[in-house]
């Protein structure tokens, strides 16, 4: 059993908000397990290509997962008013977000680097334009954002990973003046409504 899970049992929600962020701050934990499976999987050397693309699209998928229920964990621990339980919550929180910090910000740039080759292939005329990318993409990209806000990355502390993110919107701007051009209205995204944690 983790340090994790040992604090979990210790913290004796009494309300509703607390019951069900203790059960979704297990479903982390749960998920930061499978995470690390996939990463040990990942570090077989036999390990053959199609199981390895397997591997990392499952571990970008749970990393994502992850990201999501610690944010509806901390959307859940505001509504406590216990000040003993919400301490105790937020240190078991703050140890899975420490451990998925390096890891997930990797996945995530990873991901921002596959939408901006791609706009630039496309920008470039190396690659035929699907009308309407732009939106699925801009929305992929605005997902993205959110979750290395989650992850308490900013992106002003990182000037190269500013300048990733600017190059990708520009880059989604000029998919988006493609589909104008084709006659489709299409606004770029914005972040989500929801309010990342601080």
């Amino acid at each position: 059993m983790t340090d994790t899970e040992d604090r979990l049992k210790a913290l004796l929600p009494e309300t509703g908000p607390e019951r069900q962020a203790s059960m979704t701050l297990s479903g982390a934990t749960a998920v930061l397990k499978e995470i690390d499976s996939y990463k040990k999987m990942l570090l077989r050397k036999n390990l053959v290509p199609e199981e390895r693309r397997s591997s990392q699209a499952r571990l970008i998928d749970a990393s994502e997962r992850l990201c999501n229920l610690m944010a509806l964990a901390l959307h859940q621990l505001s509504g406590s008013g216990n000040a003993e339980f919400m301490a105790r919550f937020g240190s078991a929180l703050q140890e899975i977000q420490s451990k998925l910090v390096e890891m997930g910000t990797n996945l995530m740039i990873q991901k921002i680097e596959q939408i901006q080759s791609r706009c630039d292939a496309i920008v470039s005329g190396r690659e035929p334009y699907p009308i309407g990318l732009s939106r699925r993409m801009g929305q992929k990209f605005s997902e993205i954002r959110y979750n290395l806000s989650t992850l308490g990355i900013d992106e002003e502390n990182d000037p190269i990973l500013a300048e990733l993110l600017t190059l990708t919107r520009e880059g989604l701007e000029h998919l988006a003046r493609l589909d104008e051009e084709a006659g489709m209205t299409n606004e770029l995204p914005e972040r989500p409504n929801r309010q990342p944690p601080r």
